[in-house]
Order: C-alpha cells, then structure tokens, then sequence
C-alpha cells in the first residue's frame, strides 16, 4: 500500500480544525470566562462612557486607544488557550508556530483550506506561493546566499508566468501549439505540467 503524504499546509488545516472545534466549545461553555469577563467588563465600561449602545460597535482601528487595548488584550488570551490547546492535544509544533508567527500560522491555515476544500483556485494559492518565494528570496540575500535568492527569484518568474498564462488559457494553448516541436508542451491541455522553457 502506498503512503499518502500530505502538505505541511494540509497538515496544518487538519491539525487546527478538531483543536479549533474543541476550543470554541470551551468559549461557548465559559471556561475561559475568568480571564475574559474582567477585560469584557473594562470594554463595556469604555463603551458607556463613549455612549455606545448594546448594539453599537467601533469597527476595528477606529475606537479609542484604551478600547483598542482591551480589545487587543481579549484576543490575547484567546490565542494563549488556542496555543495551550494545542499543547494539550500534542501539537508542540503547531502551538509554537502560532505563538511566534500568527501571521504564518494562518497563512498555513488558509493555504490547506484552499488546497483541500477549493482545489480550482490555482490562481490563488500560486499567488501565495509567489509571494514566500520574493519573501525567502529577500531574507536569502540580506544573508549574502545570492545563488539561493537567485533560484527563488526564478521559481518566483516561473509562478507568475503560469498565473499568466492560467489567466488566458485558451490564448496560452493556441501559442503553445505553434512553438517548435523542441518547444511545445507535452500535455498542452495542462498548464500545470509546462516547464519553465514551455511557460
């Protein structure tokens, strides 16, 4: 029997979501409601003092600073119960990852959700892919790792051309067909499958 692997995005999206489902649980059931009421009871407070009413809201940046604070807060201790949630299931790895990157965290997180639940939204997820690769390619150089920022850039160039022609795809056949056979893609119908030559 052959061994499935899965993407370290995929892993990432199957890992959060039980942990996810089990910590929002733990909300809806107030289990966190000795850290959560003080700061809630603060924000109310802000609220009155402002005269906003139980249905009135400040979207988020446009609230006064000591709001924004406790909104912050709040979340604060969100994200540190998702992360000890995390720990308790055995996800180490996961709980570190959110606790030093959130922002990677759930770029990862979106990235498996795109590739399990909308696997036609090539365009996307390549866009994502683009954009780490000009990231790794910044950080490389700031290193002084000039070859590996050069293969970065590349593998960036290659991205973006198939994003193009994925964008045109019937134009991007009609072409192919009329390179030199030396230049013509095997399998015209899949842009996927192009080389960088092909692209």
């Amino acid at each position: 029997m052959q061994r499935e692997e899965i993407s370290r995005q995929e892993y990432v999206l199957f890992a959060a979501i039980p942990v996810e489902g089990v910590h929002e649980g733990r909300i809806m059931d107030g289990r966190y409601d000795d850290d959560l009421q003080p700061i809630l009871k603060s924000m109310r407070e802000v609220e009155a003092a402002y005269g906003l009413s139980e249905e009135e809201y400040w979207p988020v940046g446009e609230a006064p600073e000591e709001y924004e604070r406790l909104r912050y807060q709040y979340s604060s201790v969100l994200d540190s119960h998702f992360a000890l949630t995390l720990r308790e299931f055995g996800l180490d790895d996961l709980a570190g990852l959110h606790e030093r990157d959130r922002e990677e965290f759930d770029r990862f997180r979106e990235r498996g959700r795109r590739s399990v639940f909308h696997q036609d939204e090539l365009v996307p997820a390549l866009r994502d892919i683009v954009v780490r690769y000009e990231e790794d390619a910044r950080r490389a150089a700031s290193a002084k790792a000039y070859s590996a920022a050069v293969t970065l850039l590349g593998a960036g160039v290659e991205g973006l051309l198939l994003i193009r022609c994925l964008r045109s795809k019937h134009k991007a056949c009609r072409i192919a067909q009329e390179l030199p056979n030396r230049k013509r893609p095997r399998c015209a119908e899949d842009l996927t499958k192009w080389t960088f030559d092909n692209l």
